[in-house]
């Protein structure tokens, strides 16, 4: 009887001993399941795949995580985990340390005014600085100008990202500013062009001046008219289409058979007379938009504050 009773207390034990491990293992599951957790871990990932570029010690990276914690407080919408993401990204970009927050800290704030999520934002931003050469304290004067391509342009930001590399692959070397594309590209959508169109029409003008045919150079002579780098980027893009416009009325109605000759490409073209609508009235408009000192970032940020999903969003963060 005793020996039955001993069994039976050990059986018990066993069955208390198993539900206590499986609750345990369950508690472990729910742990590791948890999407605070699941957050560090990705957060923790993208801050140690960061610091694997940056190479910076324990102490500094403790200071870059304060930085994003910061970040991440104080302008509430970006998560840690999309704000380490991004830095990665712009680390991988060659920028570093200071430059890298100037750009992030520009970047959030660009994307907290609904100009896109952070890492498009970031993703733009950087490519216009590299193409260009500019400093990296340019960043600001950026991501106004992509928000006011978006407002004024027939655009959105994802669309002028994944075409920014037609935009702006000849720009540069041809000496047209950044200012000067974007109001080109937010003038041709703003006709209703598709966004991927307008920049392989401004890409092909700038193309067709800086880089013409043989044919195009004999008759760019024959009627006085310069076609280069030079003349493109001392002029600008309007300035260099109303002289091609001039200079080829002489033909009449094969004018645009002559500015085909000239630039030898239909999108080169095409691009040209939307620019050149109204004497290039609606051009002239949107580059005083892009060189103006209208904060479209701080005006976009201040509208987001008064809706109620930007509080739910800066309530949430808060609570994580």
């Amino acid at each position: 009887e005793n020996h039955t009773r001993a069994m039976h207390g050990l059986s018990s034990s066993f069955y208390l001993a198993k539900n206590a491990l499986n609750m345990f293992v369950d508690g472990l599951r729910a742990f590791v399941d948890n999407p605070f957790i699941k957050a560090s871990e990705q957060y923790e990932v993208h801050l140690r795949n960061f610091n694997s570029l940056a190479q910076q010690t324990e102490g500094q990276l403790k200071l870059t995580h304060d930085a994003l914690s910061n970040l991440a407080t104080d302008e509430q919408l970006a998560g840690m985990t999309e704000l380490a993401k991004t830095l990665q990204h712009i680390e991988s970009s060659n920028y570093h340390a200071a430059e890298a927050m100037m750009i992030l800290e520009s970047s959030n704030k660009a994307a907290m005014a609904g100009l896109a999520d952070l890492f498009k934002v970031a993703d733009a931003g950087t490519s216009i600085l590299m193409a260009y050469g500019y400093e990296t304290s340019k960043i600001n004067d950026i991501n106004n100008i992509n928000a006011k391509v978006v407002q004024f342009g027939k655009i959105t930001m994802d669309e002028l990202n994944s075409t920014l590399g037609t935009a702006i692959s000849i720009a540069p070397e041809a000496g047209v500013a950044y200012e000067q594309v974007a109001a080109a590209i937010a003038t041709i959508t703003a006709q209703g062009v598709k966004s991927a169109i307008a920049s392989t029409e401004v890409n092909a003008l700038m193309k067709g001046v800086f880089k013409p045919s043989e044919q195009g150079k004999e008759l760019a002579r024959s009627i006085g008219l310069e076609l280069s780098a030079k003349n493109l980027a001392a002029k600008g893009l309007y300035g260099m289409m109303k002289e091609i416009m001039d200079k080829t009325a002489q033909f009449g109605k094969d004018q645009s058979g002559a500015i085909a000759r000239l630039l030898g490409d239909i999108r080169e073209i095409r691009g040209l007379m939307k620019l050149a609508t109204d004497d290039g009235e609606l051009y002239r408009e949107m580059l005083a938009h892009m060189t103006d000192d209208v904060d479209q970032v701080s005006l976009a940020l201040k509208e987001q504050t008064k809706t109620f999903n930007y509080h739910k969003k800066a309530l949430g963060d808060m609570t994580e």
